[in-house]
């Protein structure tokens, strides 16, 4: 028997996401592990389902245990979304293998580019590259290619990204995890048309009709999916709450917004100006938006300005590793666990020390907005009103 954990958004839950689970397990024993975002996600933006929807459909469809990855790494850079996922996984404990779908699906050059996009040589490369006024990620592509071109091939597209820097996070944080990787089939990240059975999670969060649901979600839950959508129990985006965000940025100063996370080189005197003078997120996010600033990374940076998350706040480490649901292969974990960092409950866990309850705060807040981007607003609770899903 193995545990695999499986690093997730399910925004939401569909066919390509089901055939990931099945291609993890090696036998019925296996138990899976979604460590999964929040309420909020890394393109950034609002969730379409709540956290709480989505580890229920996990539950499912293959996933015997969900977690949590906090909304303070949700909403960050790959690189700190997946340290942050790993680290809620080496407090959960237990965990062996940790499974990732990737584009070039290929385990041993994945490996080969996270040791190189670590390297001394690499950095200054790259401080060379950022001086054309090109991303940090472009830079860092570019810089690769002179050292090893099939590394840089790898970091051109967003899974194998992600999978380069899950293998870099377990070695930073020196855990005992084998990774694995499935070639990503079908369709592509964010790609906006469907392959027989399979589309992109985007598509789908355009694409909320019956027939879609039908076409590219597993059967099991396809009457859940539609009552959410037919009882608008979904979320509407950023934008829904656009005149807030608005707000919020123009009650700042340039010192609170320079203090951000990924806000560089002048960066808040951009947003400074721009959101004073635009009256949508589109507008905004054109505004601000530049050959070296990518539209999901301005997006996480206005929604941290949102929730009030500082730079500081993301250098903290993850406290606890917080349950969302489970079923019965899944409880046989918890038996074991450590009740002071594997929690059920944000309520005990704040009164442990100053960092879990900013974490705890956050998630409070954060899910009392989220509420708002939904046009029955009522459908999500208090984020201690929740009760965890079992199946």
């Amino acid at each position: 028997m193995s545990v695999i954990a499986v690093v997730c958004e399910y925004n939401p839950f569909h066919n390509g996401h089901l055939y990931n689970i099945n291609a993890a397990k090696t036998s019925p024993d296996d138990i899976i592990v979604a460590v999964m975002s929040p309420n909020v996600v890394q393109r950034g933006d609002f969730a379409l389902f709540s956290k709480w929807d989505r580890a229920e459909a996990a539950l499912c469809s293959g996933a015997d245990l969900v977690l949590e990855i906090p909304s303070i790494f949700a909403l960050s850079s790959a690189e700190k979304y997946a340290e942050g996922a790993l680290e809620v996984i080496k407090l959960f404990g237990g965990i062996d293998t940790l499974f990732f779908g990737s584009e070039v699906g290929d385990i041993e050059i994945l490996k080969k580019t996270a040791e190189l996009i670590k390297s001394e040589k690499l950095s200054k490369l790259i401080k060379d590259e950022l001086k054309n006024g090109v991303s940090f990620a472009c830079a860092r592509t570019n810089a690769i290619s002179k050292i090893d071109k099939e590394c840089a091939e790898v970091l051109k597209t967003p899974n194998n990204i992600l999978a380069v820097e899950y293998i870099s996070a377990i070695n930073k944080l020196n855990l005992d995890i084998t990774s694995k990787t499935i070639k990503r089939e079908a369709v592509e990240h964010d790609q906006k048309c469907a392959f027989g059975a399979f589309c992109s999670a985007s598509f789908l969060r355009e694409n909320l009709s019956e027939n879609a649901i039908k076409s590219y979600t597993p059967e099991n839950l396809h009457e859940k999916y539609l009552s959410l959508i037919k009882n608008k129990n979904y979320s509407n985006g950023l934008k829904s709450l656009e005149t807030a965000l608005i707000s919020r940025l123009r009650t700042m100063e340039k010192e609170e917004i320079s203090a951000l996370p990924d806000v560089s080189e002048g960066l808040e005197n951009k947003i400074y100006k721009a959101a004073r003078e635009q009256n949508t997120l589109d507008e905004l996010l054109f505004n601000i938006k530049s050959k070296r600033y990518t539209l999901s990374r301005i997006r996480r940076i206005l929604m941290c300005a949102l929730f009030g998350i500082t730079c500081d706040m993301q250098k903290m480490k993850v406290p606890y590793a917080r349950i969302l649901g489970f079923n019965k292969k899944g409880a046989t974990l918890l038996k074991q666990k450590d009740s002071t960092t594997v929690i059920t409950s944000l309520l005990k866990i704040d009164k442990e020390n100053e960092e879990a309850k900013a974490f705890s705060l956050l998630e409070e807040k954060i899910t009392s907005v989220y509420a708002l981007s939904f046009e029955n607003k009522s459908y999500i609770k208090n984020e201690h009103q929740n009760k965890i899903i079992t199946k």
